[in-house]
């Protein structure tokens, strides 16, 4: 915020849009992005308001910080029993999005899918 704060009103509002897109290529961040959207039309439109654009960037900030939060409490807590969970259905439930299957289950496909068949009075 103080970069832009130390900028003309011009090339602060290119350096939100900047950060605008970097939050746009991070899933779950409309709120942020939506929020730096104004306060670069706060910088660069037709009656340029510095203090309304100071106080958006404050909540981007804000909004920014408490996203942050959640995610880093989310890896510490939800993301163990998640991956554990992934471990327990990878062979079962999650079959079907594996690259390959595993060993047991291709050799039981395989031999179900083995087996002869007369096909000679289809020609």
């Amino acid at each position: 915020q103080g970069e832009i704060e130390s900028l003309e009103l011009e090339p602060a509002g290119e350096r939100i849009d900047a950060l605008q897109d970097q939050s746009r290529d991070i899933e779950g961040t409309g709120e942020i992005t939506s929020i730096l959207g104004d306060a670069e039309r706060a910088y660069t439109g037709r009656e340029p308001d510095r203090a309304e654009g100071r106080q958006l960037l404050t909540d981007a900030i804000a909004a920014a910080e408490a996203e942050l939060d959640w995610r880093q409490r989310a890896v510490e807590t939800v993301r163990p029993g998640l991956v554990q969970y992934n471990q327990v259905i990878k062979d079962t439930i999650g079959l079907r999005g594996q690259p390959r299957l595993p060993k047991e289950q291709a050799l039981f496909v395989a031999s179900c899918s083995a087996k002869h068949r007369d096909i000679s009075l289809n020609f």
